[in-house]
């Protein structure tokens, strides 16, 4: 205990710290209850969400080969690399929803 002169009588003072585990360690000692696990719908509408979103951004820099110029310092993606990329990661959501998990 500590005397605070703004208090009438001491006080108590409270420590905390953080203590950092293994997840599996945790998961030992934490029981779960009243938990409600996310929806796969808005796990899915989530990832495709934020797919379309990448899409769109890079998309969003696309130069067809004559307006290109010179830019050494620079590397380009092909658009076509893109698209591939955002097709395999929505077929991939479509089969199972949790693929990204694995």
């Amino acid at each position: 205990m500590t005397d605070n002169p703004f208090a009438p009588h001491p006080t108590h003072i409270a420590q905390i710290g953080i203590s950092v585990e293994r997840l599996d360690d945790l998961i030992q000692q934490t029981p779960v209850t009243q938990s409600t696990p996310s929806s796969v719908a808005s796990l899915t509408e989530f990832a495709q969400k934020m797919a379309e979103n990448f899409f769109n951004f890079v998309t969003s820099f696309a130069l067809n080969q004559s307006q290109m110029t010179p830019q050494p310092n620079e590397t380009f993606v092909p658009f076509s690399a893109v698209e591939q990329w955002y097709n395999n990661t929505k077929r991939k959501l479509d089969a199972n929803p949790n693929w990204w998990k694995s």
